[in-house]
């Protein structure tokens, strides 16, 4: 006998923005080849901006800039502190800004990236603030190479360093993620923004965003 044999489906019911009891019935969406279903649902507008302090255009600093790859989450705090905060002209203009005071800065579903249509290069938007270009010739970290294969490597065969077979090659400008042309927009679903990172091809790039 079936588990559930006999025993009457049950609707789970919410509440919604205009009935306060949860009165209202879920409804399930079969998946094709399968038992399975999934609920439906539909994607909302929102009353509130997930951030509400101006969406600043970027300058996305290189690598050598810091010492490091910075994330969204430091470029818009910094952006926004040198622009608003530490601008006493501004200020004395009688414009006011709300101060930058968050530790982080949670979307809703994501953050809208688009790049500036006159940069000469391209952003690559990582998980990882580390650039990964270790390996621009034919060594690698010191190990010189049989070969003469060019660009970023990853070492995936440590019993032998110095061949070139066991190196996963990645071009000689390999970026890890998802890399962003010219005026190209992309929208990621990471709801966070100290964990998204920014790294440019080249100096001078720019970077429109939006937190949604």
């Amino acid at each position: 006998m079936a588990k559930d044999s006999g025993v009457s489906p049950v609707f789970p019911h919410v509440a919604t923005d205009e009935n306060t009891s949860a009165s209202v019935p879920l409804r399930g969406v079969a998946n094709p080849g399968s038992p399975t279903a999934r609920l439906e649902t539909s994607d909302t507008g929102r009353e509130k901006w997930a951030y509400d302090l101006p969406f600043i255009p970027l300058n996305v600093p290189q690598y050598s800039d810091f010492g490091r790859i910075l994330s969204l989450f430091e470029l818009i705090k910094k952006h926004h502190v040198d622009t608003f905060d530490s601008d006493t002209t501004y200020g004395a203009g009688g414009f006011k800004v709300e101060a930058f005071d968050a530790s982080d800065i949670v979307a809703y579903r994501g953050f809208q990236f688009k790049a500036g249509m006159g940069n000469a290069g391209e952003i690559y938007v990582s998980n990882t603030p580390k650039p990964y270009q270790i390996g621009s010739s034919t060594t690698y970290q010191s190990n010189t190479l049989s070969g003469t294969t060019q660009g970023s490597r990853i070492l995936k065969d440590v019993s032998a360093p110095t061949a070139t077979s066991s190196y996963l090659q990645t071009g000689s400008n390999a970026y890890p993620g998802i890399p962003l042309l010219p005026g190209e927009a992309y929208f990621f679903h990471q709801t966070h923004a100290s964990k998204i990172f920014l790294i440019p091809t080249v100096a001078g790039q720019v970077l429109h965003w939006s937190a949604e």
